[in-house]
């Protein structure tokens, strides 16, 4: 990441990549399955990564990723559900030394790992602060709240201690989310089926008001490809 008071770092892109309804919109139609990440990475700068949840992945699957982007690239890795969903948060060292060790060959190109936690794990400051005492298996980390009261003052200040940021979540029907600032980087998913020029701008300059030194911004995967159009227009502004 950048030096903070430097111009904000857009990791914009998707979530998902290996998507065969984005041909030809995005994809050309020839394009090979094997060749998706190569041509993805060669025009977007990031990607959210989802099959690693419902099992923990394997070195051999980082490598290969790693051998396909440039070393600019960055992976923003969706957490196994064991950690969150089955161990509430608690008792995961093994676990998180695990994903460590299978996430290694990314190098630099692994740019966060963000874990979603399902409503029904409690909001607990203290259990958030003793996970995060573990050695983290990213750089940088991020927590999907699907339960709103975990985004309470006692809960951001071990976010900020640790330097680990609140996901934001842009949802149809739903008011737009408050950007939380914990760190040097913020994390934000755009859901909405739609966006126009303005609201992406609208986005962009919410960001850029938090004076960040980064933000990974993660389209919805729709069958039409607009997901990459949007990040690109972000990139763009």
């Amino acid at each position: 990441m950048t030096q903070r008071g430097a111009a904000l770092r857009l990791w914009a892109g998707t979530s998902g990549f290996g998507y065969d309804e984005w041909r030809p919109a995005f994809y050309p139609a020839t394009l090979k399955k094997a060749e998706m990440l190569a041509y993805y990475a060669g025009r977007l700068p990031a990607v959210e990564v989802h099959n690693t949840f419902y099992r923990m992945p394997a070195a051999s699957l980082a490598q290969g990723w790693a051998q396909q982007v440039p070393d600019t690239f960055r992976f923003a890795v969706k957490a196994p559900m064991g950690i969150a969903n089955k161990q509430r948060l608690i008792g995961c060292d093994a676990l998180l030394a695990q994903l460590g060790a299978a996430l290694r060959p990314l190098g630099t190109r692994l740019g966060c790992v963000w874990y979603a936690v399902p409503a029904y794990v409690r909001p607990d400051a203290a259990v958030l602060r003793d996970f995060l005492q573990v050695p983290q298996p990213a750089p940088a980390v991020a927590f999907e709240f699907a339960d709103p009261a975990w985004l309470q003052p006692d809960v951001l200040a071990v976010l900020a201690a640790h330097g680990a940021a609140a996901i934001a979540v842009d949802r149809d029907g739903e008011a737009p989310p408050v950007l939380h600032r914990t760190g040097e980087f913020a994390y934000l998913r755009l859901r909405r089926a739609a966006y126009s020029p303005d609201d992406l701008l609208r986005w962009r300059e919410r960001l850029a008001a938090l004076d960040l030194a980064a933000a990974f911004v993660f389209c919805k995967h729709e069958a039409s490809a607009r997901g990459p159009a949007y990040a690109a227009q972000l990139l763009a502004l």
